[in-house]
């Protein structure tokens, strides 16, 4: 996405937002699936997404580069508040879910993912390889 579409998302104009979801709503809704577990609840959180980065379009900072980790921090705050995350589920933490749905729904490299989240992109990687590790052991029954 270039300048002139990222400004135009700035000033709020129709165009560019359908050009803005027709380039993430995939992602992002494959993140929601795997937070929130249903088509259909995924469906109105990225609904409720979009409504919200529409609505504060204006104080969208940076550059095109910095759109996806905006509208992901949009749609994990959505997510938080239509389903709170536990706190592990079989063997993986809640921050080792957040980083896997984001990796794997949403295809966010590491760094992206610490933009998104928060955290040092090292710490990431040690929340992935965690969550991996104690996905791994689930599957051979340990």
């Amino acid at each position: 996405m270039g300048t002139d579409v990222f400004d135009a998302l700035r000033r709020g104009e129709r165009w560019a937002w359908e050009r803005a979801y027709g380039a993430y709503a995939r992602r992002l809704n494959s993140y929601l699936c795997l937070r929130l577990g249903g088509r259909d609840a995924a469906a109105d959180a990225l609904s409720k997404t979009f409504v919200r980065a529409v609505e504060g379009c204006s104080r969208l900072r940076g550059g095109p580069d910095s759109l996806p980790v905006h509208l992901f921090r949009i749609a994990r705050r959505v997510a938080d508040e239509a389903a709170p995350r536990p706190e592990t589920t079989d063997g993986i933490s809640g921050a080792g879910r957040e980083v896997l749905a984001l990796r794997l729904g949403a295809g966010l490299s590491c760094s992206e993912i610490a933009k998104v989240v928060g955290r040092r992109t090292a710490a990431v990687r040690m929340d992935q390889l965690r969550a991996l590790e104690a996905l791994a052991a689930g599957a051979h029954g340990g």
